[in-house]
C-alpha cells in the first residue's frame, strides 16, 4: 500500500505542491467547505412549569449557527454544526482572501479569514481559539481537497491534536507515527479495513483513541481526523472524526429559481 506522508503544511493548499498537479490555476472558480472540530456543552436544564426546558449554552462553548460567506458583493449563508461539513461555497480565482461573519447579518468583524487557497478545492478544519479555549475566535487550517490530491481509494490522517499517536491500517504490521500538526494518505482496500489509533497521555500512559473497521466503496475516500478532547472533564485526552464521501471535486449547489 501506497503512504504519502506530509505535514499538515504540506497538507494545506497554501504550500502543497501536489495541489498544483491536475490542477488548473486558472480556473475563474474554486471552491471551499468548512468543518468544525470539538465537543458541545453539557446539557443544561430548568424547570419552568413543572416542564424542563433547555438552558441556552454558554456563549462561545459552540461554533456559530450560522456563518455568511462574504466575497465581493456575494453574501452566501451556511448553516455550523459540530462534526458536519458544510454545503461548499463558490469564490473568484482571483480573490484575495476569505472571509466569514458570524451569523446571517454579515456585519461586523470575520469570524475566521484565511488567505486565498491555492488549491480548486479545499477543506478549512477549525476547532476553539487558543485564548480562552472559546468559539469566538477558532484556530484552522486549511487542507486541499481535490481528487488530484485525495483521490477514492484513500484515507487521509491529520493530527490536529497535542499528542503523537501511533497508527496502524488495515492488517499492515507496520505501526505508523503521526506528530501533532501532521498527516499522511494512504491507500486502502474497497472494503472492510482495520484502524487503530493510540497515544500516551503526559504521564505517559498508554490510552485508546480508536480501534475498529470502517467501510470504504469503490469510488470513496475517508478522513480520519484527530482532535483534542475539549469537554468538560474528557475521559480520553483525544478523539477521532470519521467520515467517508463520494470522492468529487464539488462546487456550490446553485439556488433554484421559484417561477
Amino acid at each position: 500500500m501506497k503512504v504519502i506522508a506530509l505535514s499538515l503544511l504540506a497538507l494545506t493548499s497554501l504550500s502543497d505542491p501536489l495541489a498544483a498537479q491536475g490542477e488548473s490555476g486558472q480556473n475563474s472558480r474554486k471552491h471551499v467547505r468548512l468543518l468544525c472540530l470539538g465537543e458541545p456543552p453539557p446539557w443544561r436544564e430548568d424547570i419552568k412549569g413543572g416542564v424542563r426546558v433547555q438552558l441556552p449554552p454558554p456563549p462561545g462553548s459552540l461554533p456559530p449557527s450560522w456563518v455568511t460567506f462574504k466575497q465581493g458583493g456575494k453574501k452566501t449563508t451556511l448553516a455550523m454544526r459540530l462534526s458536519q461539513l458544510t454545503q461548499p461555497v463558490s469564490y473568484p480565482a482571483a480573490s484575495e482572501q476569505l472571509e466569514f461573519l458570524e451569523g446571517k447579518s454579515a456585519s461586523g468583524d470575520p469570524w475566521f479569514v484565511r488567505p486565498l487557497p491555492k488549491s480548486s478545492h479545499s477543506l478549512i478544519v477549525l476547532w476553539r481559539g487558543s485564548r480562552d479555549e472559546k468559539w469566538f475566535k477558532p484556530r484552522g487550517k486549511v487542507l486541499v481537497d481535490s481528487v488530484t490530491t485525495f483521490p477514492a481509494g484513500n484515507i487521509r490522517l491529520v493530527n490536529f491534536g497535542h499528542l503523537p499517536v501511533k497508527v496502524r491500517i488495515a492488517q499492515s504490521r507496520e505501526v505508523l507515527t503521526i506528530e501533532p500538526g501532521k498527516g499522511l494518505i494512504r491507500e486502502v482496500e474497497t472494503g472492510e479495513n482495520e484502524l487503530q489509533i493510540e497515544a500516551k497521555d503526559a504521564a505517559g500512559k498508554r490510552f485508546r483513541i480508536f480501534r475498529n473497521v470502517f467501510k470504504i466503496k469503490s469510488g470513496e475516500r475517508v478522513n480520519a481526523f484527530i482532535y483534542k478532547a475539549d469537554g468538560v472533564k474528557p475521559r480520553r485526552p483525544m478523539k477521532l472524526y470519521l467520515r467517508h464521501e463520494v470522492a468529487r471535486n464539488y462546487q456550490e449547489k446553485k439556488e433554484k429559481r421559484v417561477r
